[in-house]
């Protein structure tokens, strides 16, 4: 029996949470099975280096410039001969399903594809709560057409969270084959690269991993920070991402004089090591659709706090495998002084991230994976 021929459509490999979950499906693929082609519209990322030898990859762009005025008249204007014609000049075979890893305007290249062809879109945000999205979503005419033209005619729709799609619903209605597929996690993987050893710490120690945009919730954080030190109390504060906000942050940081506190680490390829030295993992995201971070923080086997946000609250079920606070720095503040005072809920915490991480297992989230694409 010949392989099954899937094609995979990506904006870029730029790194982020959906690429990164992109990168482990690709790897668990048995490619006796399948033939994968990886389709990029803008060939750029730090996880084109990562893309496994056995898939085929093809690019539409190399200028990520072109690229985004490609995507903005895309969403203004409705003019896409450009991409369209990139994208046939490329894709010249059939393929028994195509997906869209990322929702996204370039999702409707698919639709250039064999009527045949299985199409399924991944929606990895949160449509409601996050503004990139929200301020698209505000115009009824946009909506009205993007519910006709694309969504009633994909054949599957996953989410990696509840949460994302009960956002989804609210912005778009309902749509037949809806699915909640959480990403997939190498739990042996993240172990073994957390074990690498670095300099012991010298205080309680909190880190947040994620790229460094207003998405999120970092000046929360600091502002939280503040509070802490003007308070008198004695902690370290690691960030480890990039992003456009990172001058925005270190001047803020340095206006508080908070720069013997907080560190900025930057982009780390192996962030475990450092997610496993610290005390408590914190995430102070205003959206996420399914937080892969805060979900390898437990793997990891850290005791997290977190902001009441889409996803987050989903993944520690409301305050029942993590602490949970408010969304203002007033009462992350006094979260965080919780684990400074009462060093054993850290141990306590930490337990329940190891007990919820199960629900994230490899083999669990492959079987629904498969079964959804076959």
């Amino acid at each position: 029996m010949p392989p099954k021929k899937i094609l995979f459509l990506m904006p870029s490999l730029v790194g982020g949470g959906a690429e990164n979950a992109l990168i482990k499906l690709l790897n668990a693929f048995d490619y006796e099975k399948y033939k994968v082609t990886l389709l990029l519209v803008c060939y750029r990322g730090y996880y084109v280096s990562k893309i496994p030898k056995s898939v085929e990859v093809k690019y539409l762009f190399k200028n990520h410039k072109l690229v985004s005025i490609l995507e903005y008249l895309q969403k203004k204007r409705g003019w896409s001969l450009l991409l369209n014609w990139a994208f046939k000049r490329k894709i010249n075979e059939n393929y028994d399903t195509a997906i869209s890893f990322i929702d996204s305007n370039f999702t409707d290249l698919l639709f250039l594809l064999s009527p045949t062809t299985k199409k399924i879109t991944w929606v990895h945000s949160s449509y409601l709560t996050n503004k990139n999205y929200n301020r698209f979503h505000q115009h009824k005419k946009y909506l009205n057409k993007i519910k006709e033209s694309r969504y009633k005619k994909l054949d599957t729709i996953v989410f990696v969270s509840n949460d994302a799609k009960i956002e989804f619903i609210e912005v778009m209605g309902k749509f037949d084959n809806m699915h909640i597929l959480y990403n997939l996690f190498d739990e042996v993987d993240l172990i073994q690269k957390s074990q690498i050893t670095l300099p012991p710490k010298q205080v309680i120690t909190f880190i947040a991993v994620g790229k460094l945009a207003p998405v999120k919730g970092y000046d929360l954080l600091i502002d939280a920070a503040k509070i802490l030190k003007d308070e008198g109390f004695n902690f370290r504060l690691e960030i480890l991402g990039k992003g456009h906000q990172e001058s925005e942050l270190k001047a803020k940081v340095q206006k508080y004089e908070l720069k013997n506190e907080i560190q900025f680490l930057g982009y780390l390829e192996n962030p475990y090591t450092y997610i496993n030295r610290a005390d408590v993992f914190v995430m102070t995201s205003v959206s996420e659709g399914l937080p892969s971070a805060l979900i390898e923080a437990m793997i990891i086997g850290k005791p997290v706090l977190i902001t009441d946000t889409s996803g987050c609250r989903e993944v520690i079920e409301y305050g029942k495998y993590g602490m949970m606070s408010d969304r203002t720095p007033e009462a992350f503040a006094e979260k965080m002084k919780l684990f400074i005072d009462n060093p054993d809920l850290k141990d306590k915490y930490a337990a329940l991230s190891r007990y919820k991480a199960k629900d994230f297992s490899k083999q669990n989230t492959l079987s629904k994976i498969f079964e959804i694409i076959d």
